[in-house]
């Protein structure tokens, strides 16, 4: 949750989108790419430069399934 509000998520594309990484979350790279495939049925992310453990990854992938959460509401 903090990473959602604390960070800035982008959409770029219609499953894509780029979370800003956070040092204070123990971040390494500026920005994350995470690819939402369907609705929530699978998820991949890497960092802008390459690939990293897949454990430190989760909380962006989550980031953009609550932000899209969050999109629908305020729609809906």
């Amino acid at each position: 949750m903090y990473r959602l509000l604390a960070g800035k998520v982008e959409r770029v594309g219609v499953e894509h989108w780029l979370v800003k990484g956070l040092a204070e979350l123990g971040d390494t790279y500026p920005w994350y790419n995470v690819w939402i495939h369907g609705e929530n049925t699978g998820a991949t992310a890497s960092p802008a430069y390459g690939y990293v453990r897949k454990a430190r990854i989760y909380t962006h992938i989550a980031t953009v399934m609550l932000y899209r959460r969050q999109l629908r509401l305020r729609a809906g």
